[in-house]
């Protein structure tokens, strides 16, 4: 339980986060040396130019640093430290003097900039915002214009966005590839070109169902998969109703009119689509174009609406053709990327926030090359050329392969495997001869040589798929992750990739939780906690509780209080024990059951002014064979996770299940009153061991004597103590091969440290000549 860790500056709407602990960052890249001035650089003759100040600029990995002072940030505190525009009151423009100083150093080769702050930016006016500088683009329903001069730039200069404090999002959702930041990265880059398209009806009318807010965002009941522009995903059940099966804030990517618009599809590619008129949901709300935005629209939500089918020709006919066309638009953009600093912060304090910057930058170059359906590709470099190959590896999980296995769906001992490995080029360059090699990674793999294992040159957006085959050794450990490592060799780059099957699992059962699956809280009646007990529902963030189930977003799950309370103290678990139980499972048909699950378990001391995992509170699962008359532990869990991690507990060994049922419950106490205490339960299977696998060995002596209903879930045993063996827990993409614990307690991720963040929804602002489009 933990009350009163922090309070929050309303600003609009505000919501309460949690800060992560520094040591549970991303790997960093090293710093750079500083680097000479841009020999070439001229100012130009524009007379609404600055001359440009002399800063102090400096480079961490690809992030241009520059020391904040009175010519590129406005306001004297925290409180009202800025990023102005000529418009804002400030009589000075802060924007062109970054740009300004930039140019200085760099030459003139950008399409735009993406400029960070270490502080709130109290004068953006939201979260976070693009300022168009040009547009050469026709028939994407926006007017031509050039203002690059303003800038400094002779041209080239697209468009700013301004991200606002990188901290913010590092305390929202973090900065790993799950989180919403990279949609809002790709919202913010592609108002470029989006969203301004209308359709025409047949009659010639233009309607103004495609947009939403600003003018600049897709209607929430246009079907734009989830477009990064605010875009929704509809689903037709075919009876008049639709469903909502995917949005921009999880599922958020460039849709094929998006791609159309930003030059990287031809108009022939984008695929009909269709709007939903006079809809309302089940409950009866009215749905609107800006639905979404107002939190009115989640996945699962079914509505009734008249369907509009739209066509590619309905918005050619409204907005023209676009110009250039996809097979002469532009498809690979380079933008730098910028932190500036508050003032008095050195370059040399803000190190740790730039490398995390950097981190960013290298994962939405990815994030971007992939959601353009590998179409586009954007640059983020500042240091070197971007027109360079860029070789990446994938290899498809394995499978059974036919002659030389039975057919179970399931990897054996001794059985033959097949799968694929896919060689592309990311990068904009031809890459040099790629060799291939594979090989399996712990000696039970045995891989047949590649038929192909020397692929030539690979050209840009290009890609090779490569058979592979083997078989897996006579003695290889059921349950174990073996892994398939496949090596790519161009000139000096060594590029890898892998899979990891289980061996001797064969799937049986899986309760995904849509619904609550029949499971029960407080099954007795004799719970004691007084909030926090086990509901089903959609897990919302609190930082010490993920938001969504192990599917993220909107999915639901069994959590120890699902709602944050506005605070991270006031939905979890307080001063007593919460269990969940599950229906009579079926195990009658399996010989050797193994229980898998995903989970997310805080167990966090927080009185001692620092956050340590707790020995003395943990969660138990407990199994019963005979309906709950009698109980064992089969293994315990606590930490402080930052990620859901999977669970399996081997059943075979410690109860005699030949009765065919089993019953399993997840009991787990909050016992102190300065203890952070929360868990999620998800994706619960039940597997088979196949025939030749051994049970795990040693396991103890079933403890049949577990009370589970009495508050002694975070109380009992010595460090290791009995129940703990057997289990074994991997992250997600382990597949239990790495990072595994056999014994014990597990836990998994860095503690965290508690405090409260703003989150403010920008609208748009007309300034002078500029129409700054903003999340």
């Amino acid at each position: 339980m933990i009350r009163h860790v922090g309070s929050a500056l309303l600003l609009g709407l505000t919501i309460g986060f949690l800060v992560l602990d520094a040591r549970a960052m991303p790997p960093m890249v090293r710093a750079r040396s500083d680097f000479r001035p841009n020999p070439a650089w001229v100012p130009t003759t524009d007379d609404r130019l600055h001359a440009p100040s002399d800063g102090k600029v400096g480079l961490v990995g690809e992030i241009v640093v520059m020391e904040g002072d009175s010519e590129i940030v406005s306001g004297t505190s925290d409180s009202d430290f800025g990023i102005s525009a000529g418009g804002w009151g400030s009589g000075q423009d802060q924007l062109q003097q970054i740009l300004q100083r930039f140019f200085t150093r760099y030459p003139d080769e950008f399409d735009g900039v993406v400029i960070w702050t270490t502080f709130w930016d109290n004068q953006n006016g939201g979260l976070a915002y693009h300022a168009p500088v040009k547009n050469d683009v026709r028939g994407i329903g926006q007017p031509e214009m050039n203002e690059s001069a303003y800038y400094g730039s002779k041209g080239r200069l697209g468009g700013i966005l301004n991200m606002n404090q990188v901290q913010y999002y590092m305390d929202n959702e973090g900065i790993g590839r799950g989180s919403s930041l990279y949609p809002t990265i790709g919202q913010e880059i592609t108002h470029r070109w989006l969203a301004f398209l209308y359709f025409a009806e047949p009659s010639g009318i233009v309607p103004p169902d495609m947009l939403a807010r600003q003018a600049a965002h897709w209607s929430a009941l246009v079907d734009s998969k989830a477009s990064v522009q605010d875009g929704v995903d509809w689903e037709d059940n075919g009876d008049g109703s639709f469903s909502v099966v995917g949005e921009f804030m999880s599922n958020g990517t460039f849709w094929e009119l998006d791609q159309y618009a930003m030059g990287f599809r031809d108009a022939s590619e984008v695929p009909p689509f269709f709007i939903l008129r006079e809809a309302k949901a089940t409950s009866g709300r009215r749905l609107t174009a800006n639905s979404y935005w107002r939190g009115e629209i989640q996945v699962g939500l079914t509505a009734k609406a008249t369907r509009v089918d739209v066509t590619i020709d309905d918005i050619v006919r409204a907005n023209g053709h676009r110009v250039p066309s996809a097979g002469a638009a532009q498809k690979d953009y380079r933008y730098a990327w910028i932190l500036v600093t508050r003032p008095g912060e050195t370059m040399e304090a803000a190190r740790q926030t730039a490398e995390a910057v950097d981190t960013i930058r290298q994962e939405f170059e990815t994030w971007f090359y992939e959601h353009s359906d590998k179409r586009g590709a954007l640059c983020t470099r500042v240091t070197e050329s971007c027109v360079r190959p860029e070789i990446r590896v994938d290899v498809t999980a394995l499978e059974e392969a036919s002659p030389g296995s039975n057919g179970n769906g399931v990897l054996e001992e001794g059985e033959r495997f097949r799968g694929k490995a896919r060689v592309f080029n990311a990068g904009l360059g031809t890459s040099a001869p790629v060799s291939l090699s594979a090989k399996g990674k712990d000696g039970f793999l045995t891989v047949d040589p590649l038929g192909q294992a020397a692929l030539g040159e690979i050209g840009p957006a290009q890609d090779v798929v490569v058979e592979l085959g083997g078989k897996v050794s006579q003695d290889a450990p059921c349950g174990k992750g073996l892994g398939l490592l496949v090596v790519a060799s161009s000139g000096e780059a060594v590029i890898t990739g892998s899979s990891v099957v289980q061996i001797g699992y064969l799937p049986k059962w899986k309760e995904s939780f849509d619904t609550d699956g029949g499971w029960k809280s407080d099954p007795e009646g004799k719970d004691t906690a007084p909030r926090g007990r086990w509901e089903w529902g959609v897990p919302m963030w609190t930082g010490a509780q993920p938001q969504g189930g192990a599917g993220g977003g909107s999915d639901p799950a069994w959590v120890t209080g699902k709602d944050s309370g506005g605070d991270i103290g006031e939905g979890d678990l307080d001063e007593g024990v919460t269990t969940l139980e599950s229906p009579p499972l079926d195990v009658s048909g399996i010989a050797r059951p193994v229980l898998r699950f995903r989970y997310y378990v805080n167990t966090v001391d927080m009185s001692r002014g620092e956050d340590t995992t707790l020995s003395s509170d943990y969660m138990k699962i407990l199994g019963s064979a005979d309906k709950g008359v009698s109980w064992v532990e089969l293994g315990r869990l606590s930490g402080a996770n930052t990620e859901y991690l999977t669970a399996e507990l081997p059943v075979a060994g410690r109860l005699v299940t030949s009765g065919g049922s089993l019953v399993v419950r997840f009991v787990i106490a909050d016992d102190a009153p300065q203890t952070l205490t929360e868990a999620v339960i998800d994706d619960v299977e039940l597997l088979e061991m196949a025939k030749g696998c051994q049970v795990p060995d040693p396991l103890p002596a079933p403890d049949a004597g577990v009370t589970p209903t009495t508050p002694d879930a975070g109380s009992g045993g010595p460090e290791g103590g009995d129940g703990g063996d057997g289990l074994r827990v991997y992250a997600a993409n382990d597949a239990g091969d790495c990072g595994c614990r056999v014994g014990g307690r597990t836990g998994a991720g860095s503690a965290w440290r508690s405090s409260l963040l703003l989150l403010a929804l920008g609208w748009i602002f007309i300034l002078g000549r500029w129409k700054w489009v903003r999340r």
